[in-house]
């Protein structure tokens, strides 16, 4: 069915060593219509404005590194 969301979205972001967010990618989603080109941009607009993350630790300096968040059960 067109515009439906799946049951299982993974948000996958970059952490700089800083603690800011560089990168947002969105797996599992269809990519089609308006609707979902404005759904993914407006959950890449919502991580970049989160406050700064803590960032990894190797050797007891910050390094970047990739998280990934997993959002269950999108459906109204």
């Amino acid at each position: 069915m067109a515009n439906e969301l799946p049951d299982d979205v993974k948000i996958i972001l970059f952490v700089n060593d800083d603690g800011s967010v560089s990168d947002v990618w969105l797996n599992n989603m269809p990519t089609g219509s308006e609707q979902d080109l404005a759904f993914q941009n407006e959950v890449r607009r919502q991580v970049m404005t989160m406050p700064l993350w803590k960032p990894a630790n190797l050797n007891g300096e910050p390094v970047g590194t990739f998280y990934t968040i997993s959002i269950k059960e999108l459906r109204p």
